[in-house]
């Protein structure tokens, strides 16, 4: 891509860039809202971006939000070389100019941004020939997770330049119809030209909230946390109990599988342990004990407990037995009783297939297909 670029920042969707921001701010005080305004004028004063690139000359998928398992999901999908990864760092740098700074007054005031987006975008701004000169040397630009700020800014830019986007489902997609949630944050104002999903579920939840997004379902790799251990899993007795948390978000259902968990372990004299979410810490003092932190634990068969999260769909289909409560996006087909007056379902291939189309390497060799003909098309426009 060559020749000079003009970025029109009337052609911002700013709803879709500050999403998480808006949500985060409702849900946090205002010592912390005041905090993260105060990083925000910190970092636009003294620092800019920097890429950090690993395979320099091939295609690569960008991720601002490092988590071990979307480090894992990535390296999984990168390992034969064919991609390489990229992220993005601070650097020292000033580089102010009363052209950006009129230009965020007049944004701020069309678009009643409040102060920290207002920050947020001279930052933005700032970084605009940063940000543009990694745009014009890629064919096709791949985000793992495009409603991250600096992901979904770089979509904003590349389709204004005309560069393809796409974004990959990064976690489970739930329809949380008209509740506002973390998860809901996912489907509703997407801005990449195309997402690569694990299968029809979410692909029907995201063209019911963006009709004009392109949704090619790859499916998605194992990368589960007990990949490579042995099990005897035809043995139908349970060797431990393990419950897979949700984010604190949705404590209510937590504290029902927590509740499950116990129960089953005691009524069949096993151990149980908890895996929480990535995002979140313990909070219960109580159960630091039960905190899982040897897999070898878990003995030979060990049953799993949730509500909502991905990991139980990734453990189904490599055949572990995990069962979900009855009010749960994953369920389908007839209730049976868990423990006391808490109902759910054994997950079944049927149930996971309309959630992951694909698994493990043919899921990669789609994913990877895909990206190629972005490729070609794009070599033979340019």
């Amino acid at each position: 891509m060559n020749g000079s670029i003009k970025i029109n920042l009337d052609n911002i969707n700013y709803n879709s860039l500050f999403r998480i921001w808006r949500y985060t701010s409702t849900k946090i005080g205002r010592v912390s809202k005041t905090y993260i305004i105060t990083k925000s004028f910190i970092r636009l004063i003294f620092f800019k971006i920097k890429f950090l690139e690993i395979e320099k000359n091939k295609p690569k998928v960008i991720n601002t939000y490092q988590r071990k398992d979307y480090s894992d999901f990535i390296d999984r999908l990168t390992f034969n070389n064919s991609l390489g990864k990229c992220y993005l760092k601070y650097k020292f740098g000033l580089g102010h100019k009363w052209t950006y700074i009129k230009e965020v007054i007049k944004q701020a005031k069309l678009n009643k941004l409040e102060i920290n987006e207002t920050l947020l975008l001279y930052f933005l701004i700032k970084n605009n020939d940063v940000f543009i000169e990694y745009i014009k040397k890629e064919l096709v630009i791949i985000l793992f997770a495009e409603m991250q700020i600096f992901e979904n800014y770089i979509a904003q830019l590349a389709k204004q330049v005309g560069c393809h986007t796409v974004g990959l489902q990064h976690g489970f997609y739930s329809n949380d119809y008209k509740k506002v949630t973390v998860n809901s944050i996912n489907y509703k104002n997407v801005i990449v030209d195309e997402m690569f999903v694990w299968g029809k579920n979410t692909k029907d939840l995201l063209l019911e909230h963006n009709p004009n997004l392109k949704v090619t379902i790859v499916g998605r790799p194992s990368t589960h946390f007990l990949l490579g251990n042995n099990f005897n899993l035809n043995n139908g007795s349970p060797s431990s109990y393990l419950a897979i948390l949700d984010a604190h978000e949705f404590s209510y259902t937590n504290d029902k599988v927590l509740k499950v968990v116990e129960g089953l372990a005691n009524k069949n004299g096993v151990n149980f342990f908890i895996k929480y979410h990535p995002s979140n810490k313990p909070k219960d003092n109580h159960l630091q004990f039960n905190v899982l932190r040897d897999n070898k634990s878990l003995g030979l068969n060990p049953h799993f407990i949730g509500h909502r999260s991905s990991l139980l769909l990734e453990l189904a289909a490599d055949n572990f037995s995990c069962f979900v409560l009855e009010d749960s996006p994953f369920l389908k087909g007839k209730l049976q009783a868990l423990y006391m007056d808490i109902y759910g379902k054994k997950l079944e291939p049927d149930d996971v297939l309309e959630y992951l189309a694909y698994t493990s390497n043919e899921a990669e060799n789609l994913f990877h297909k895909e990206i190629k003909k972005l490729i070609t098309i794009s070599n033979q426009i340019d």
